[in-house]
């Protein structure tokens, strides 16, 4: 199972080349050499219990259908790669740049992505349950569908990404930016939004059962008569919020109040 892993990624590698020149393809006889000349700054180490690429430039690499879990590849540039089917569970990907990468239905539980850079990333139906993602950019990307429970989300940046029917129940989003993300349909039960901007998120239908938002910016909020609000600031925030089409409404405060307020600003 390693050596075919290892095999795997030296294939997948041996895609990568210059935009000027035609795919170059690694034949089993042919590895080293054709490594030498086409991937000159890229090193590969091969541990009997870990496989450990170490990239200088995987932009552009083709690494779908690969079994690359507890891969080690901190820092490794990997912006508009397409490992999309991959299992990368608990791999190392921390300060790693992902941006434009499509990880379409990719395996990254307990993955290590603190401090990558995911813009733009597609992530639809991407299993990231547990995951660290602890001050990771995903700006403006899509995560549709995609599972991120017990996620480790502080402090990340998901402005303008789509989160439509994502599963989030128990996600720490501390101090995370989800201003004007589409958060249409999303799991957030029991998740964590404290001090979380949420100005002009998308939240209609959203479900955000026994969810933390305390101290949250909700300013400009969209929420729909499905969306379930946590049962501590439901009716402050009915209170607060104006019809602006029907069904739909528009937060207009900023913050929630703090426990002992809500009597006296419901």
């Amino acid at each position: 199972m390693r050596s075919e892993f290892f095999h795997q990624v030296l294939m997948a590698l041996g895609r990568v080349s210059p935009a000027a020149n035609p795919p170059i393809q690694i034949a089993p006889n042919g590895i080293a050499r054709q490594l030498r000349s086409a991937l000159a700054h890229t090193t590969i180490a091969y541990h009997p219990r870990v496989a450990s690429v170490s990239p200088s430039n995987l932009r552009g690499a083709i690494l779908r259908d690969l079994d690359m879990r507890f891969a080690l590849l901190p820092q490794g540039d990997l912006s508009r790669a397409d490992l999309s089917n991959s299992v990368l569970y608990n791999a190392d990907l921390s300060n790693s740049k992902l941006s434009d990468a499509r990880l379409y239905n990719t395996d990254l539980r307990r993955a290590n992505l603190m401090r990558a850079d995911l813009s733009r990333a597609n992530l639809s139906r991407g299993r990231l349950d547990g995951a660290i993602l602890t001050h990771a950019v995903l700006y403006n990307a899509g995560l549709m569908d995609a599972s991120l429970t017990s996620a480790e989300l502080s402090f990340a940046n998901l402005q303008t990404s789509m989160l439509v029917d994502a599963n989030m129940e128990g996600a720490n989003l501390t101090s995370a930016d989800l201003s004007r993300a589409n958060l249409v349909g999303a799991n957030l039960s029991k998740a964590i939004l404290s001090k979380a901007n949420m100005t002009g998120a998308n939240m209609s239908g959203a479900s955000m059962d026994k969810a933390v938002l305390s101290e949250a910016n909700l300013a400009g909020v969209k929420w729909s008569r499905e969306t379930k609000w946590p049962k501590n600031v439901a009716s402050w925030i009915r209170g607060k919020s104006t019809e602006i089409q029907p069904g739909v409404f528009q937060v207009g405060s900023i913050l929630p109040p703090e426990p002992g307020e809500r009597r006296r600003l419901a």
